[in-house]
């Protein structure tokens, strides 16, 4: 296991007045920011996970089976009404 990063501990107030600034150095430096509203925590702001994008295209493949004709007329008689 690396090294842990250290967390950076703030106020809702100065969270909020500085955000545009503390995103981007989240994701540069990878450390964790807790967001803290008169001593309870409200949110922890963690950098991205880096991780491939998953193709759109093929990713259902195999998931679904052919069950057989599903157009034609079924030969049994169904008792709908309950008679």
């Amino acid at each position: 296991m690396g090294k842990r990063k250290s967390v950076i501990d703030m106020g809702v107030a100065h969270f909020k007045a500085h955000c545009t600034a503390i995103l981007p150095e989240v994701k540069a430096t990878g450390r964790v920011v807790r967001v803290f509203r008169r001593g309870e925590l409200l949110a922890e702001i963690h950098p991205p996970t880096t991780r491939p994008a998953e193709p759109l295209f093929g990713r259902l493949a195999g998931v679904a089976t052919h069950m057989g004709d599903v157009h034609s007329p079924v030969d049994v008689e169904w008792d709908v009404l309950g008679e």
